[in-house]
């Protein structure tokens, strides 16, 4: 496995992994938010109410771009994973392509894409830079020096 092969699976794995800790973080605090909606509107002034729920809806359109940064971000990085493999002997090809997936898994993810902009940056750079070292073939005929 090439350098740029090993690069592009660690931070196709991470980003998968931390893509589903985030979308798991919004929900759980999602559903937390909202179990305390019955409380405020027992409790709270009208000003708490209004505080409450404009927090609501700010909370809820961030966790309406996370769902559909993050099916995004897996996407993106699965189709990394497979790329890397599939033209593995088009280099300057792969390595357009993970530098154009991580700048793309920034920007959907936000700060929670920096590792897959390292790791892929990384292994784009390697791809784009690698060259292919032939071995000279002995020729018929040619005598072993001891």
């Amino acid at each position: 496995m090439r350098n740029y092969q090993t690069l592009t699976i660690i931070g196709g794995v991470i980003t998968i992994l931390v893509a589903l800790a985030v979308w798991a973080l919004f929900a759980t605090v999602d559903i937390f938010h909202g179990s305390f909606n019955e409380f405020e509107n027992k409790y709270a002034t009208q000003q708490q109410l209004q505080k409450y729920n404009e927090g609501r809806q700010m909370f809820s359109s961030g966790l309406g771009y996370m769902a559909a940064a993050i099916p995004i971000a897996v996407i993106l990085n699965v189709f990394a994973m497979i790329a890397v493999f599939v033209f593995k002997d088009r280099f300057k090809l792969v390595g357009i392509l993970l530098i154009a997936i991580a700048i793309l898994t920034l920007i959907a993810m936000s700060a929670f894409g920096i590792i897959s902009l390292g790791m892929l940056l990384a292994a784009g750079i390697v791809a784009l830079r690698y060259k292919v070292v032939k071995k000279d073939a002995p020729t018929t005929g040619s005598s072993i020096n001891t």
